[in-house]
Formats: structure tokens, C-alpha cells, sequence
């Protein structure tokens, strides 16, 4: 086999095992009759019983790879069988010259015209070996017999005319056959191959006690799911049989192979020193396969020597998981779970290590798991395939004895239907699980005192769609500053195409969404249009012109005599403004130019931010000139009683996607 050529580049898809036909549906209920787009690591994520340990058993006890050549081997391929085809056509025809005396007896007559031996279902075969079939692992197969009908072709004596000829021009298309045969056996898929299956019951403590020994949890595993178990290391062609790798004969395979020619302890030495530079800092590694005690002892750099079962739980998983790719040279194995007692950093370089160390890639990877940090690599990630799994119970079918059925959903690498399968949440990492893109820093201190005075009004006055509900900045949601325009250079798309322009996609960088903008009296119309359409109910305008005029009045005229200049200000003097004033004209105009119209203003502070743009001929409409000054001035005058109608309804948008995206 070519040297760059391994057993997932031709496996790209199998058939929907026996035991699952009719059981495994896309997500648009479509039935599903064989798996594809496989890769080296195929990683399968669901809920408990949501059937993916189910679907991986019977994949390996079923596996019936389809093959599909790379590119570059099918031009070649396409190329040999040109060649060879001419040289075929040619013996043909110049045995045909001489076709009118010659009549064999098998496998098929021969005529001057040639037509019966040209169509025939044999040389439709040798010229047309169909290298995109799904038998082309039969391709050898198929032209030996050629070759050999080829060969009984004598029902012809030295006496017939052009003898010699004939002669030689089916030697000659025998001996193209036999090249071709050749040719293509470079790049068929290697077979045979072993059948790995690991369990999620493992352990290297070994039960001498239980009935059948060290193979009597093999034999109940093999027993329980109707395995056809074997405990051959080399793999025999078209066998169905089955190593299951517990951890229980680690000692008896160690010791086998330590006292064993110099191939197999070379198997040993290897897996040694890929523990020492994997797991335990380049410290030299000893396994010892005690025979009295019949226990494996290691030795790791110079601490004490120890049985092997004293080191933690998870580095006795991780050798488990690995040994079969040091006494095995090539297969298909499905793990069960390999995030057991695994710590999470160690589960990423599981998975990296099945990516870049040279021999797992003599191995398919099939895995099932609950784990996020399983898919958290950066490395060859076009090696890896996710399938997402879930069950479902069809609710046509009748009887109380149904049997479920399974979605299985094959998805990218960036999407984020994997995370919510396994019911990770941004919170799992300390991040938060989504976001409030708001214009300005007065906007979040705005809404966070709003949410605290909601929240305590609600439990106060025992509204139970709130009144329970703890909320925590920074895990359950967080703010986000979109600083206006800018916002039109952030992707909000829930699968955006990798092709976003000079966009950032926002989904690479924080929680799931919430987008609130200002008002504006009508402002900015095609970029909400656009923001409205890429968000959907994600999406929030604000009722009116600005957050600050979410602020009662009670608030604003309290906040108004925290200044200097200010504080004398006789409040049942001043002009209470409407509420289409308090929701249309900012905070600015609407204190100097409303509220504090009749006042006498020599000396004393404005409110309203100068801009020399104003056209002096209509009514300025200006926000204040310092924002947060107020603001921070404010929040103390904000409470349960005075906290505005609108102000409710915006915070109560904000809670409601909030708690959509958080489990309370």
C-alpha cells in the first residue's frame, strides 16, 4: 500500500448496520442507509440512552466499509485502465483477423466480427473495473477470474489458422490483466484488519476469580452484546471476530511478549517510551510483568516501583486506551467514553495524540462521548468527523413495546448544536453563557440597576415567572459594548458561512446574542433592517429615543439637584414633561429645555451635550454632555417605585432571553 494512503482514506462511508435498518433517521426524518463523510477519529456525542453506544456496537460488529479512492488515486487509476484497455482491444482484435476458423469451446465463441467477445459481461469488466464502485475492494478478485477464463479459452489446435497469433495475443492480454492486477493492488485499502472494541467497563486490576478467569469479562461483554470474540493479534481476511481490550490481560500480553522474540519486546519498549514522552515528562518508563505475584509493576523515572493499579484511575485509562495501538498494526476501534476519569486536560491530548502520533494512523476511531473537552483540538480537525445522536420513539407506530429510533446529525466543527447536545453551556469554561450588546457604558450600568430593582419588585410582590430567579453578571449573562456604527462590522448569524468577509463572527468570541439599540426617532433604519434580519428576536429596539429616557421623572429631577449649582432647585416649581416628551427628546434638551425651561440659568449648569451642527433655526434635540456623570449620579434615585413602565418591559425582554439560555 502506498505509503500516504491509510484505512480512513478509502472507509468514507459504511451501510446502516443490519440490526439498525429502518432505525436511523437525518434530522429532517429522512431514513438513512449508510453512514457518511467518516474521517480517521469519528467522534459520536449524546445524552445518556440516547442510543450512541447502541449505534457503535453495531457498527463494528457489522463493518462493511464503502470504499471511495481519493482523487489523485482515481486519475491514476483512470489512467492505468486506459493503458491497459488498448492493450486488451489490441489482442482482441488481431486474434479476430483469424476469427472465421476459430471456434473455441469456452467461455464464449469468437466471430470475425468480434461483437459477441466485445460486449461480453467479462471484458466489461476488465475494461470498466469501476474504481467508484463500492466493490472495488473486489476489483483483484474480479480480473484474476478474467485472467483464468482468458486462459480456458483452447478450443483450438496448432492446426488453426494464425494459431501462433492467437497464441500470443491472449498470453499477451493474460499478462496485461495479471499487471493490471498488480497495478491496482498498490492502492486497495489494507485488509485484512483487526476489530478493537473498548469497553467503558475497564480496568488494570485484574479479577482472577471471576468465572472464566482474566477472559471472563471479555466473555461476558462478548456475551452481552453477541460479540464473536477473539483474542488473535493477526488479523485473518473476512473474519468477523472481535478483541475486546479490558485491561485484563494487560499483564498476560506484557508478559508474553517481554519473554518473546525481539519484534515483540521492541512492542513493549515502544509503548514504554511513548508513555515516558507523553505522560510523565520524559521520565524514563518500566513495565514489569511480575510472574509470581502474575501483576504488572511500573516504574516511572526514579520514584519507587509500585503495581500499576497505584497510579491514578485516569493514567491507568489512557493505557488501556493506547495499548492496542503497540500489539495491533492496524484497525477499526470504537471506545466507549475514553473521558473516564480522565482530567479534562489530559482528554484533549488523548484525542491530539490520535491525531499526530504515527501509529494511530494505521486506526479508525470510532468514539462515543459525553465530553466537550473530547472535541477541543485544534490540530488536523479534518481528520475528525462529530456525529451528534439522539433518540426518538415514533408516535405512529403503535403498541406500548415500540422500539426507539435514532437521529443521528452530522455536524461541523464550529457548530454549536455539539456543545448543546452534551448540555455544555459557555458557564462550563467561566464564560458567560450569553451577551447583551448594548451602545455605551450608561446603557449596561442603566439596565444592570434596572434588572437588581425588577428582580427585587418581583419577588417582593411574589411574581413567580422572576421571584426565584438569581442572576450573576459574568456566568449567567454578560454586556457587551457595539459603540453604534461599529456593530455593522459584527456577524450575529447563528451558522455563519466561514466566508464573513472583513465581519467578526460574534458566536467565535461570547455567549449567544441579544442586540439592543436606541430609538433614535427613526434614525439609522437600514442597519437595524440589516441587524433585525440577521437576528430575528434577537433584536431590540428600544421604545424610546435613548436609554436615558427610560428614567422616570421622579429620577431625573432628584438627579438633577445632586449638582452645585443645582441643589436649591424648588421642585414643585419646575415643568413636568409629557410622557411622548419623556420617550422622544434626549435627556439633554429635554432637562434644559423643558424641565428646567422657566428656570433662571446664569451660572448654572446645562445638561445639554453643545454641538455646533445644530440648525439654530429648529428646537435642538440633544443628549447630555456627560453621560456617565449622570448616570452614576442616578442609579441611587432608581427604585421599586418609580422604576417606568418601559423601563419594565425592556428589562423583561432582556430576562426572557436571558433565562432562554440559561438552565434555572
Amino acid at each position: 500500500m502506498d505509503s500516504t494512503l491509510r484505512l480512513h482514506n478509502y472507509y468514507v462511508s459504511i451501510p446502516t448496520p443490519t440490526n439498525l435498518n429502518g432505525k436511523i433517521f437525518d434530522q429532517n426524518n429522512n431514513a438513512i442507509n449508510e453512514i457518511r463523510n467518516l474521517s480517521r477519529i469519528n467522534i459520536f456525542l449524546g445524552a445518556n440512552n440516547s442510543g450512541k453506544s447502541r449505534l457503535l456496537r453495531e457498527i463494528i460488529r457489522n463493518y462493511i466499509p464503502r470504499v471511495s479512492y481519493p482523487d489523485w488515486v482515481k486519475t491514476k487509476l483512470d489512467y492505468i485502465g486506459q493503458d491497459y484497455s488498448k492493450k486488451i482491444l489490441s489482442a482482441i482484435a488481431n486474434s479476430l483477423q483469424f476469427g472465421a476458423s476459430f471456434n473455441p469451446i469456452a467461455p464464449f465463441s469468437l466471430h470475425s466480427s468480434g461483437t459477441e467477445i466485445l460486449n461480453s459481461q467479462i471484458f466489461a469488466e476488465a475494461l470498466n473495473f469501476a474504481h467508484n464502485s463500492y466493490n472495488i475492494i473486489d476489483s483483484t478478485a474480479k480480473l484474476a477470474s478474467i485472467k483464468a477464463k482468458i486462459k480456458s479459452i483452447n478450443g483450438f489446435t496448432q492446426a488453426t489458422r494464425g494459431y501462433g497469433i492467437i497464441q500470443q495475443n491472449l498470453t499477451s492480454l493474460e499478462n496485461s490483466i495479471e499487471e493490471l492486477i498488480n497495478e491496482i493492488k498498490i492502492y486497495l485499502p489494507p485488509t485484512p484488519y483487526n476489530r478493537i472494541y473498548i469497553p467503558s467497563t475497564r480496568t488494570l486490576r485484574t479479577y482472577a476469580n471471576l468465572a472464566g478467569g482474566n477472559d471472563g469479562l471479555k466473555q461476558l461483554i462478548a456475551n452481552d452484546y453477541s460479540f464473536k470474540l477473539t483474542k488473535a493479534i493477526t488479523p485473518i481476511a473476512n473474519d468477523e471476530s472481535i478483541n475486546i481490550e479490558t485491561g485484563q490481560d494487560f499483564y498476560s500480553i506484557v508478559f508474553e511478549y517481554k519473554n518473546s522474540e525481539l519484534t515483540y519486546r521492541k512492542k513493549i519498549e515502544d509503548f514504554e517510551k511513548f508513555l515516558s514522552q507523553n505522560f510523565f515528562e520524559n521520565k524514563e518508563v518500566t513495565i514489569v510483568a511480575y510472574n509470581k505475584l502474575r501483576e504488572i509493576h511500573i516504574k516511572i523515572g526514579e520514584e519507587k516501583e509500585q503495581p500499576i493499579f497505584h497510579l491514578g484511575d485516569g493514567l491507568q485509562m489512557l493505557l488501556i486506551l493506547t495499548f492496542p495501538l503497540f500489539i495491533f498494526d492496524r484497525g477499526i476501534i470504537v471506545i466507549e467514553e475514553p473521558e473516564l476519569f480522565i482530567h479534562p486536560g489530559l482528554q484533549k491530548k488523548f484525542i491530539d495524540l490520535l491525531l499526530t502520533y504515527e501509529k494511530a494512523k494505521n486506526f479508525m476511531f470510532f468514539i462515543a462521548s459525553h465530553s466537550n473537552h473530547i472535541i477541543d483540538t485544534s490540530q488536523n480537525i479534518q481528520d475528525i468527523s462529530i456525529f451528534t445522536v439522539q433518540k426518538f420513539i415514533d408516535s405512529d407506530e403503535k403498541g406500548d413495546e415500540k422500539l426507539s429510533s435514532i437521529i443521528l446529525t452530522n455536524v461541523g466543527f464550529k457548530n454549536h448544536t455539539a456543545l448543546s447536545t452534551l448540555g455544555v453551556s459557555n458557564s462550563s469554561v467561566y464564560l458567560a453563557n450569553c451577551t447583551i450588546w448594548v451602545e455605551g457604558a450608561t446603557d449596561r450600568m442603566y439596565f444592570a440597576r434596572f434588572i437588581q430593582i425588577f428582580l427585587e419588585k418581583c419577588k417582593a410582590d411574589n411574581n413567580s415567572k422572576y421571584d426565584a430567579i438569581k442572576l450573576y453578571e459574568g456566568i449567567h449573562y454578560s454586556f457587551v459594548y457595539s459603540a453604534g456604527d461599529t456593530i455593522v462590522h459584527w456577524n450575529f448569524e447563528d451558522d455563519p458561512s466561514e466566508s464573513s468577509g472583513n465581519q467578526i463572527i460574534a458566536k467565535n468570541l461570547c455567549g449567544r446574542a441579544l442586540v439592543v439599540v436606541d430609538q433614535d426617532n427613526g434614525k439609522n433604519i437600514a442597519r437595524k433592517q440589516k441587524l433585525e434580519n440577521d437576528l430575528g428576536m434577537r433584536f431590540y429596539e428600544l421604545p424610546v429615543v435613548e436609554v436615558e429616557n427610560l428614567l422616570s421623572y421622579d429620577t431625573i429631577s432628584q438627579t438633577i439637584k445632586t449638582y452645585s449649582t443645582w441643589k436649591d432647585l424648588d421642585l414643585s416649581n419646575i415643568k413636568k414633561p409629557t410622557q411622548d416628551e419623556m420617550e422622544t427628546i434626549r435627556l439633554g434638551s429635554l432637562i434644559d429645555n423643558n424641565i428646567l425651561l422657566n428656570q433662571p440659568k446664569e451660572n448654572r449648569k446645562r445638561f445639554s451635550k453643545t454641538d455646533t451642527r445644530i440648525d439654530k433655526r429648529k428646537k435642538p434635540n440633544l443628549t447630555l454632555g456627560n453621560k456617565i456623570d449622570f448616570c452614576e449620579r442616578s442609579l441611587e434615585f432608581i427604585n421599586q417605585d418609580n422604576i417606568t413602565a418601559e423601563a419594565i418591559t425592556v428589562i423583561e425582554r432582556i430576562l426572557d432571553f436571558v433565562i432562554e439560555h440559561n438552565r434555572f
